[in-house]
């Protein structure tokens, strides 16, 4: 793309997109397990209360998937930087 003139958020924009909606759906899937993990073990255990309040919850959640979003767009940021970088040849 960057041999018929492409700037590179053009070409960097896409692979953005797309690696941070895949980080998104881990991460939603990660909450998924916790959440059944959480439950399984306030089942088991019945003396230990984990997250009693659902603030303490919303705000593990809320943390897991910014997390997850932030760090799949600085990773896919820097590796679409450093391979536009590169030299191409004309």
């Amino acid at each position: 793309m960057q041999l018929v003139g492409a700037t590179k958020s053009f070409i960097r924009k896409p692979f953005i997109n797309s690696y941070t909606r895949v980080g998104l759906y881990s991460a939603i899937v990660s909450v998924i397990f916790l959440l059944i993990s959480i439950n399984q073990f306030s089942y088991q255990i019945e003396e230990i209360d984990f997250f009693a309040d659902i603030n303490e919850i919303i705000a593990l959640i809320s943390f897991i998937i910014l997390f997850a979003i932030f760090t799949s767009y600085i990773s896919s940021y820097f590796v679409t930087q450093r391979y536009l970088k590169l030299k191409i040849s004309r």
